[in-house]
């Protein structure tokens, strides 16, 4: 048995050799050797995660989880920051800023740790669609040559608007376009369907309607008198005495009355047929 009690310890992380001798007045003088070694205590610095709802503001992560065996009793970890940030949708990978140092007291003893950094990832997801309303307005009016559609908006910037004729709960819904349709002639109430797109928010719908209605015209068959003659008579004339065409539009009016006999007037002369064309291209 020997007494090692005079071997100074070893405290920092390393492996020294210890020589021995031992002595005795009866036996000659042995000696041996062994190995003392410390290991490095593991610290892990594993940096935060979440995943967040995006909120229009920037977020950012700071935390550093230590784990492995740690910082001993009263040491201390500098020298190290930890940030993951990011203000749109999407996932963003955590960076470690600085050398990490570990002191006891003003000592550095970062030497007998064997350390490691994880970074983590904030991600960032969609808010509800109700934070990016969208509002569709309808048409409702009398015919007037020009074409007329729904009018939208969207609540946040950025946002693209799609236009449907056909109701988005439909598996049919293939004609999203960013151009709204239109409608020029005549038309009972056609339902246009909104949808917002926006990178940070779920899609937002809406619907609204398009209506037009006849331009109101009234024609009055003209009105004449004639001798008798022995012949039959009528008068074919009209004209437009409310109301107007739009634009380049014409029309083609047939007025129906015919007299002869003195004994038969007055006779009615009645407008007919009213056939209207486009002055469209």
């Amino acid at each position: 048995t020997f007494d090692l009690s005079n071997v100074a310890p070893l405290t920092n992380a390393g492996t020294e050799t210890v020589y021995i001798k031992a002595e005795n007045p009866n036996f000659e003088t042995s000696y041996a050797q062994t190995t003392v070694t410390v290991a490095k205590r593991t610290l892990t610095l594993t940096g935060a995660s979440a995943t967040q709802t995006y909120t229009g503001s920037a977020i950012e992560l700071t935390d550093i989880a230590q784990s492995g065996n740690g910082l001993v009793t009263g040491q201390t970890l500098k020298g190290i920051t930890y940030s993951a940030s990011g203000a749109d949708v999407g996932t963003y990978q955590g960076v470690f800023s600085g050398a990490a140092a570990v002191k006891s007291g003003t000592d550095d003893v970062t030497s007998n740790y064997a350390i490691t950094t994880i970074p983590g990832t904030l991600t960032i997801t969609k808010a509800a669609a109700e934070g990016n309303k969208v509002t569709a307005t309808a048409y409702n009016g009398t015919y007037d040559g020009a074409a007329h559609g729904i009018t939208a908006t969207a609540t946040q910037a950025g946002s693209t608007l799609w236009y449907s004729k056909v109701a988005p709960a439909s598996a049919a819904v293939t004609d999203w376009s960013t151009a709204a349709p239109t409608w020029t002639d005549v038309t009972a109430a056609q339902t246009v369907y909104v949808k917002a797109t926006n990178p940070n928010y779920d899609d937002a719908t809406d619907s609204a309607t398009v209506t037009i209605t006849a331009a109101p015209i009234t024609i009055t068959a003209g009105s004449k008198s004639f001798v008798y003659d022995g012949s039959a008579h009528g008068d074919s004339s009209w004209t437009i005495t409310s109301g107007k065409l739009i634009g380049a539009d014409a029309i083609t009016v047939n007025v129906s009355g015919s007299i002869k006999n003195v004994a038969d007037s007055p006779q009615a002369n009645t407008v007919g047929t009213v056939a209207f064309t486009s002055g469209a291209a």
